[in-house]
């Protein structure tokens, strides 16, 4: 349904979001937090904890303490509100570290 020529950069560009939605978020150093959105355009981002920040990474090797599976059909609905989060929450799938994974329920990435 979507293209992966504008859909991908669109996903690529609201991910970038994750370092400062999760900046209260506390974790260990080292931590790493990967969100895979499935589909055309869909891919993998890494949320990893430096000491005092999150920094998002395109690829990482060290494995994730939390798992976060968004379905490509409803992420650029959760990422801008057009999805209700009780909704949203019920597509999702995380593993591990759960209460790390539902934090991106309350994130907005607008363009405008």
């Amino acid at each position: 349904m979507y293209s992966a020529a504008l859909y991908f950069p669109y996903l690529d560009t609201a991910m970038r979001a994750l370092p400062h939605h999760y900046r209260d978020v506390t974790a260990n150093e080292g931590e790493v937090i990967q969100f895979t959105i499935s589909g055309e355009g869909g891919g993998a981002w890494f949320l990893y904890r430096e000491p005092k920040c999150w920094v998002l990474l395109a690829e990482c090797e060290l494995p994730p303490v939390c798992e976060v599976q968004i379905d490509g059909e409803i992420a650029w609905r959760m990422f801008t509100k057009g999805i209700a989060k009780q909704e949203a929450a019920r597509q999702l799938t995380i593993t591990g570290k759960t209460k790390l994974g539902e934090r991106v329920l309350d994130m907005l990435a607008v363009m405008a």
